[in-house]
């Protein structure tokens, strides 16, 4: 039987980094914040950006219902 692996959907919270309005921006689907905000943050700053932080975030576990497997 295969380990179930739980994914979670990223969204940017523009309210939580920096007090604005706009809606939130969905950014990834992935099974590791912590290595994809790595990731995500080497990209940043190479294109002259500063790091972002996980609790900019909204991290929401995705249920299965929503991932299909071929």
């Amino acid at each position: 039987m295969e380990k179930k692996q739980i994914k979670y959907a990223i969204y940017f919270n523009y309210q939580k980094a920096c007090w604005g309005t706009a809606p939130r921006e969905f950014e990834a689907i992935t099974n590791n914040p912590e290595k994809w905000l790595e990731e995500h943050n080497e990209s940043r700053i190479a294109e002259g950006n500063e790091a972002e932080e996980l609790w900019m975030f909204d991290i929401e576990e995705v249920g299965a219902e929503y991932i299909y497997k071929d």
